[in-house]
């Protein structure tokens, strides 16, 4: 795994970049189920902040990726 991967047990020092499950499906035109869908798969890189609260980075799924999942 990648150095800062969510998977790796990388410690976040920062959760402004991220946003809720919400706010990502806004933010790609789908619907809430679609954006925990692609976290599962990995498509988008995922944090459960201390309170439980899961947030996406959004800079982690590009257009083409967007495209991709959309079809599949």
């Amino acid at each position: 795994m990648a150095k800062g991967d969510p998977r790796s047990g990388a410690v976040r020092t920062s959760w402004g970049d991220l946003a809720t499950i919400a706010k990502a499906a806004e933010a790609f035109d789908v619907d809430t189920s679609t954006v925990r869908r692609w976290v599962s798969r990995g498509y988008l890189a995922a944090y459960r902040l201390p309170s439980g609260a899961l947030r996406v980075d959004l800079a982690t799924l590009t257009l083409t990726e967007i495209r991709a999942a959309r079809e599949a």
